[in-house]
């Protein structure tokens, strides 16, 4: 029975020797692990009760056993120990010095360059206004990340066979998206080239951006407009633009889990074709658009988009849809930069095309995305 209580004895003052500890003014004392102290608490990591936070105005003194970064007075700072006790705090800087800086002795490197941890040579800095420690290698408590604004998204995928057949295929695009207090402005670009066997089989670009600005405090309404241009050599399409604008709604926006929006507008669309470039073709259609995306965290995100677009003066002949159906698998690479695998179907359907053209343009990619 004494060996067991013996064996616990030790096993309790082994545990708490290397740990930090804390004594409040009801006399309890804590083992455990100071991991901040900041705006008049400490934070606390115990075995007992996991983390706790303790206001300083309770606590009657404390010690560290690790080294952190400290601060006192007037934002002056230090790395090292500190005691602290009634209202007072004594902190032990940490010094590591080069051999030129001290005499010889036991402690001395062995080497010219060698640096080696010494009692400090700096004196004991005593202070009532004891504010903040942290971790060595974290950020201040008192730090905010910066508000980014900005964010962008490259892709590019290449593709190159030979032998028997000898194809390239080029496929690229650009995003960039400002977002500040509910308003969203992106501007996109892309193309997409191939050649197979010295022969053009592709040429397709797009650009244009879409803007949104909320109606409503809690953001679910918002006016849209966008712009878009495209050109499709092998869609005998020489030039379309699309200016719509109208009201946009989020039935659930949840970044988190599920977003639902819907859009309606009016666009004006002008298009011109390679067989007849004397003449404009303008047409006033509506502008239809639903998004959802369903966020499953670090599995990603599986996104459908799509756009109906059709012409008020013969809506069941002269239309125009786009779908678009995806999902993205990210991989983080930094705390700003992701690098994410995208897989997905898109389907343009153009109800009249030109002579030389197919309605429907379908395409199944995947793709690499480089988000920072």
């Amino acid at each position: 029975m004494y060996f067991k209580l013996i064996s616990l004895l030790l096993i309790l003052s082994f545990c708490t020797l290397n740990a930090d500890e804390v004594t409040l003014k009801n006399g309890a004392t804590l083992p455990g692990t100071i991991t901040k102290i900041t705006k008049g608490s400490i934070t606390f990591q115990t075995d007992f009760a996991g983390e706790i936070i303790i206001q300083l105005s309770k606590v009657e003194s404390f010690k560290t056993e690790k080294e952190a970064n400290l601060e006192f007075d007037n934002r002056q700072t230090a790395v090292g120990l500190v005691k602290y006790h009634d209202g007072q705090a004594l902190i032990t800087p940490k010094k590591q010095v080069n051999e030129k800086d001290f005499k010889k002795s036991d402690t001395a490197p062995k080497k010219e360059n060698e640096t080696t941890k010494v009692d400090a040579l700096e004196p004991i800095l005593s202070t009532e206004d004891f504010k903040n420690l942290w971790p060595i290698g974290s950020k201040h408590p008192d730090y905010v990340k910066p508000l980014k604004l900005w964010n962008y998204t490259i892709d590019l995928n290449i593709l190159k066979e030979t032998g028997n057949t000898d194809e390239d295929e080029y496929e690229g695009g650009f995003k960039a998206k400002y977002e500040k207090d509910g308003t969203v402005f992106e501007l996109f670009a892309a193309f997409d080239l191939g050649n197979k066997n010295g022969a053009n089989t592709d040429e397709e670009y797009t650009g244009g951006f879409d803007y949104k600005t909320p109606i409503s405090l809690d953001h679910m309404q918002a006016w849209y407009a966008r712009y878009r241009w495209e050109k499709d050599r092998f869609d005998d399409l020489e030039a379309r633009h699309t200016l719509a604008g109208g009201y946009s709604h989020y039935f659930l926006r949840d970044e988190k889990d599920i977003t639902l929006r819907t859009r309606a507008g009016i666009a004006e669309r002008v298009e011109r074709y390679r067989e007849n470039d004397s003449a404009d073709n303008e047409k006033l259609a509506g502008d239809f658009q639903a998004l959802f995306i369903k966020n499953f965290g670090q599995w990603g995100k599986f996104r459908t988009e799509a756009l109906y677009a059709p012409v008020f003066e013969d809506p069941n002949e002269d239309y125009i849809y786009y779908l678009d159906i995806s999902h993205e698998l990210p991989f983080k690479l930094s705390e700003t930069m992701t690098l994410s695998l995208k897989v997905g179907y898109n389907r343009e359907y153009t109800s009249m095309p030109s002579d030389e053209s197919e309605k429907a343009d379908n395409e199944f990619y995947l793709k690499l995305l480089l988000n920072f």
